[in-house]
């Protein structure tokens, strides 16, 4: 679930309005220790060079061209990871 789904709740006057998740759980302590945000960021770079084979050309064997292409590509995942957890880690505090 996303830290930004909301669930209707009706208040005493029948009113409905918004409230976010991430309202209840800002204040929890995880989100201001590094080793979760360390491991969080790690696996979900190894999970999209899983998902992207040509990330992972990057053995002797390959070409320089084929070594060169992985390299940059993991640059470009790594690079969209860390900009999407230093979204969420200040939208967390």
């Amino acid at each position: 679930a996303s830290p930004s789904e909301s669930t209707e709740v009706k208040e005493p006057d029948e009113t409905a309005c918004r409230v976010y998740l991430q309202t209840f759980i800002k204040e929890h302590p995880i989100w201001t220790e590094s080793r979760f945000w360390e491991r969080a960021i790690h696996e979900a770079y190894a999970r999209e060079l899983d998902r992207c084979p040509k990330a992972n050309l990057t053995h002797r064997w390959c070409t320089d061209d084929e070594q060169a292409e992985a390299s940059e590509l993991q640059k470009k995942i790594l690079f969209g990871i860390l900009v999407s957890y230093q979204h969420n880690m200040r939208g967390f505090g």
